[in-house]
């Protein structure tokens, strides 16, 4: 009986103790952020998909990661990149300029390309100025019809909105990237 309560006592105190030579401790699992899949994110642009960059002032610098305004490499307004990934805020992309890599924000993308054919969604007025303040008269600008074929002839940014100066017709102005759908080839 005295051997039986003696294992025990050494049992308990083994037990309770942090002595590691009876117990082997096992880590405890750190938990993981499980990375969410790119299907699920809702975002505007794709992996793989080639876009057009636009930066005002021209060169824009690209961010080193997504989540930083701090640049890397510089790219060009009118030049065709890849997204190479989108970030699970679904507001930056890493895309490929040229021989570069970074992160750029979905206001300096668009499908529209420099060169390139859109159409009008509904009509509207071009206007002569990329970010028209409420006192244009309308009057004095051009209209393109719903549906209208319109060719792009450059693309600018201001306040965050991508315009493309296009040609309607005879009519030559600028619209807002909204206003217009990329023609598929």
């Amino acid at each position: 009986m005295r051997v039986s309560g003696v294992a025990l006592l050494l049992a308990a105190l083994a037990c309770t103790s942090n002595d590691t030579l009876f117990i082997q401790l096992t880590p405890t699992p750190v938990p993981t952020v499980t990375p969410t899949a790119a299907a699920l994110i809702s975002s505007r642009y794709r992996a793989g998909e080639t876009l057009t960059f636009v930066a005002q002032p021209s060169p824009g610098t690209l961010a080193e990661n997504a989540g930083s305004a701090s640049g890397g490499a510089l790219c060009f307004t009118g030049t065709q990149v890849t997204v190479l990934q989108v970030a699970g805020s679904a507001t930056a992309y890493q895309i490929r300029c040229a021989s570069a890599v970074g992160w750029a924000r979905e206001a300096n993308l668009t499908a529209l390309v420099i060169g390139g054919r859109a159409n009008v969604q509904a009509e509207t007025f071009v206007t002569d100025d990329p970010e028209p303040d409420t006192t244009t008269n309308r009057a004095d600008s051009a209209s393109c019809k719903a549906n209208a074929a319109t060719s792009i002839l450059d693309l600018a940014t201001s306040g965050g909105v991508i315009y493309a100066n296009v040609q309607c017709g005879a009519a030559v102005g600028w619209l807002p990237e909204a206003a217009l759908k990329a023609a598929t080839p």
